[in-house]
């Protein structure tokens, strides 16, 4: 085995790999991985046990070495002399993930560009309708997920973990960090997403540098993010904090549609629903609480927009007495905001102080035309059952967006770790 083949697999390392390798801290350490086993030791880091052959959990996997045990990580003070010097007044760190993280991101980047240019030169683009379809599937994924901030960021995670290195080491590597942004250039203006915004791994800590897919918040689904894939969450929620009454009532349109799968027999479900791969009872279990954490820095609004059915006359029965309803102060009139929820009203999801905006997709502006709206519906309907919208309105439309931009200016981002 030689200097140029993978420690875990044995197999010769790649041109990217290469270009950014990931050498080992300890000066006589030479162990180098390649980029599919360093990511397969970047994902079983993530959890917090490994499962053996025969089931039983054993000890947690961590990103270092595989030879020497060094783990991948920064810890430097501000005069470069190391973080055990007495006369070290300020540390900059880096954890393991953050370093591991980047390097397999500028690797995948710079595969992409070696493709775009003719024979590395980054001068020449190639055009790219020549290239096979699982190419050009990779290309755009990698383009719709990343910014240029975001490979800058990694880049400087990188150099960083070179300055950590000793001198032979660190001489190795800068020969190729000297020109790694030239390198990607070509990659430029296929990059999509924000130049100032940084993703969270399903956390609030500002120091974290997971970059993945655009703003998708699942906590804005109530429990429902489970029955959609990333791409639809990705869609809803734009939906969702568009200060948009119409989009807003889409979502939840798509929200109710989901949960009614659910509902189906379970053969059916299954070959209706898009999953996503299966998490690890700890992974789920982080994910929990971080969203709980999130719920808690960022409160939704108390009655979230949503679509009901009422399958039945006796469930929209609740809406036809005018005792359920909250009266004006100032003319004894009947508001549509709920104050009383009995039956299979509440089986079907209405609560009080919800505030009765829509049926079947038609705006409700007072409870008399609530009444007609649900009589002439009922009459209609084949199945007995009418969709009632609550909660869309210009309020709860408003918090919705603030809350947003305030994720927004706080740079919260999520990222799922399948």
């Amino acid at each position: 085995m030689t200097s140029h083949d993978c420690i875990v697999c044995g197999e010769t390392l790649s041109a990217s790999d290469l270009a950014i390798l990931l050498p080992c801290v300890t000066a006589d350490c030479h162990a180098c991985m390649c980029g599919c086993c360093l990511q397969g030791l970047h994902a079983s880091a993530k959890d917090d046990y490994q499962t053996a052959s025969d089931g039983s959990r054993q000890l947690k996997t961590k990103l270092q070495c595989p030879m020497c045990r060094n783990k991948y990580h920064v810890l430097m003070s501000d005069n470069g002399n190391g973080g055990d010097s007495k006369k070290n007044t300020t540390l900059t760190r880096l954890t393991g993930h953050e370093v591991v993280l980047s390097v397999l991101i500028l690797r995948q980047a710079h595969v992409i560009a070696q493709k775009m240019t003719a024979n590395g030169n980054s001068s020449v683009i190639m055009d790219v309708s020549a290239w096979n379809s699982s190419d050009l599937t990779k290309k755009d994924l990698f383009c719709k997920q990343y910014s240029w901030a975001h490979l800058t960021e990694c880049y400087d995670n990188y150099v960083l973990y070179e300055q950590s290195l000793g001198a032979v080491k660190q001489q190795q590597v800068h020969a190729s960090t000297a020109t790694l942004l030239q390198t990607l250039e070509p990659l430029k203006p296929f990059l999509q997403g924000s130049s100032d915004e940084t993703v969270h791994d399903f956390a609030i800590s500002p120091s974290s540098s997971h970059m993945r897919r655009p703003l998708t918040d699942p906590t804005l689904f109530c429990g429902l993010d489970e029955l959609l894939t990333l791409d639809e969450q990705d869609f809803c929620s734009q939906l969702l904090v568009s200060n948009d009454l119409s989009k807003i009532h889409q979502a939840c349109l798509i929200l109710q549609g989901m949960l009614q799968v659910t509902r189906l027999p379970q053969s059916t479900a299954s070959n209706t629903t898009n999953h996503r791969p299966v998490t690890t009872i700890s992974q789920k279990q982080r994910q929990y609480k971080n969203l709980d954490q999130m719920r808690k820095r960022y409160p939704l609004p108390k009655h979230m927009p949503r679509c009901v059915r009422l399958m039945l006359q006796s469930s929209a029965d609740c809406l036809q007495n005018p005792k359920h309803f909250v009266k004006h102060k100032s003319n004894n009139q009947h508001t549509l905001e709920l104050k009383v929820v009995r039956g299979l009203a509440g089986h079907v999801g209405l609560r009080k102080g919800d505030l009765v905006t829509h049926v079947e997709g038609e705006l409700v502006e007072s409870f008399e035309q609530l009444q007609v709206l649900l009589q002439e519906n009922l009459r209609a309907s084949y199945d007995g059952g009418v969709l009632i919208g609550v909660n869309i309105c210009e309020a709860t439309a408003k918090q919705l967006m603030e809350r947003n931009e305030q994720m927004k200016s706080d740079k919260v981002r999520f990222e799922y770790n399948n």
